[in-house]
């Protein structure tokens, strides 16, 4: 916080779970707050539908929601800009893209990835979550673009006022994450080893004994004769012969 101001924040993960900090340097504020940010939330559905003969053949699915943010900024050593007020997180423009970078872009050796991002800002609900209980306002996610452009250079060609654009997708642990997987609703399910009919029957209907319904669906001589990788229909409980 500046002379009263609340900036932008961000800070980097390692893990999924925003629980492990990367390594320094881990966290920076934006120098000049947005105008304006961009919650998007978007619907992700698979359009191959059903298979052949299934009522929902050709149908869209729903997969998973899919919230991302975009934020627009300035970074600026022109003088212009009240120093109190607007630090400058680094002595120059390029020092700060540099720790920027670092924060929410550079890969991460240990978790052979890019950092996990936390960003707040004051009284903005940025949360990406629709659940009960989970209603944070940090947007938790993963940088999908930033951009640079410098707008103005010293006589020197020093780069002393640039423009930021950052995309970021909103990560969820897969446990929490709303999806279509539903005893409710048809969709669909890739086999995975050691995955047997009986054992999804208790896992999505919550008994064991619908897997011969299952078998019967998706055209199965055997409980066992799925294949790791391939996928199979899993319907709603009312349309199951019981």
């Amino acid at each position: 916080m500046s002379d009263g101001i609340t900036k932008m924040t961000f800070s980097a993960f390692q893990l999924m779970t925003f629980s492990t900090p990367k390594k320094e340097p881990h966290t920076i504020s934006l120098q000049l707050n947005p105008k304006e940010i961009s919650m998007n939330y978007s619907i992700t559905q698979n359009d191959s539908g059903g298979a052949t003969g299934d009522s929902t053949a050709g149908m869209p699915q729903f997969t998973y929601v899919s919230p991302s943010l975009d934020i627009e900024t300035y970074v600026d050593e022109t003088g212009v800009l009240n120093k109190e007020a607007h630090p400058l997180d680094g002595e120059t423009v390029e020092q700060y893209i540099t720790k920027l970078k670092a924060v929410v872009y550079d890969y991460i050796d240990a978790t052979h990835g890019p950092p996990y991002v936390k960003v707040d800002w004051g009284d903005v609900n940025m949360s990406t979550s629709n659940k009960e209980g989970e209603k944070g306002k940090s947007f938790k996610g993963q940088l999908e673009k930033l951009n640079i452009t410098y707008e103005l250079f010293s006589k020197t060609g020093k780069p002393i006022r640039a423009k930021i654009s950052m995309s970021f997708k909103a990560v969820t642990d897969p446990a929490v994450r709303p999806t279509g997987q539903s005893p409710d609703l048809t969709h669909f399910h890739q086999v995975q080893i050691g995955d047997n009919l009986s054992m999804l029957s208790n896992k999505i209907y919550g008994r064991p004994d619908f897997y011969m319904q299952l078998a019967k669906v998706n055209n199965l001589s055997s409980v066992y004769q799925m294949l790791a990788g391939e996928r199979i229909i899993i319907p709603p409980l009312e349309k199951s012969s019981r």
